[in-house]
């Protein structure tokens, strides 16, 4: 099986809005999308209608109703280039695209000096009363290397959760342990190994008990 690495970030659910805004303008959406309007946001599902003759369908539901339901979206995300995206791209510039494959590759777009880089797999859910969790999940073992290495892609996470004060960020590594990038207001990387056995669920649980036994 490939590597499916991710970034997760929890906010507190009074910064929804401030999330969504901040992803909205840092990435782009593919069929499935969030659309803010009339001062609200909705989650846009795309389908083929047989009743239509096959004509792309839309239907929108308010978002703060579908996060208690499982569901996630494929976007890009722009980053600023560094020497592990440079290498990615001309990597898979020079790899041979199979025709009329759905993985095909297709190079990034260049926009205010950042590459735009997909497909990740965005996920949002609730993960307590006051807290909504936000998974950023690479879809191939070439991406999870690159998000691994890539220390631009590292500070846009850092930023992201600066931006709208998050509770806590890090990059699940799976077999490889995690590594957390923000934790009580503050940039950090500290990797945990995957000596220590977790979840990816437990990992905040286990991070806090580490870090509190090493103060």
């Amino acid at each position: 099986m490939g590597l499916n690495f991710s970034y997760n970030i929890y906010v507190k659910k009074n910064k929804l809005r401030d999330t969504l805004k901040f992803i909205s303008e840092n990435c782009s959406m593919n069929e499935n999308h969030i659309e803010y309007k009339n001062d609200k946001f909705y989650f846009v599902r795309k389908f083929y209608s047989h009743s239509f003759q096959g004509e792309v369908q839309s239907q929108r539901e308010d978002l703060e109703d579908v996060l208690n339901r499982k569901f996630s979206l494929s976007c890009s995300l722009r980053f600023f280039p560094d020497d592990k995206i440079l290498n990615y791209i001309h990597s898979k510039s020079e790899q041979k695209i199979i025709p009329n494959n759905k993985d095909t590759w297709k190079p990034p777009f260049y926009i205010n000096k950042k590459f735009e880089i997909g497909s990740f797999d965005l996920g949002i859910k609730d993960k307590t009363p006051n807290e909504i969790q936000f998974s950023f999940t690479a879809v191939s073992s070439d991406m999870s290397r690159l998000i691994r290495e890539s220390t631009s892609i590292n500070q846009f996470f850092k930023s992201f959760c600066a931006k709208i004060n998050a509770e806590f960020g890090y990059l699940y590594k799976e077999h490889e342990g995690a590594r957390l990038i923000w934790f009580e207001g503050k940039e950090c990387d500290i990797d945990f190994s995957n000596e220590i056995s977790f979840s990816q669920d437990e990992f905040i649980d286990v991070a806090k008990k580490i870090i509190k036994n090493h103060k």
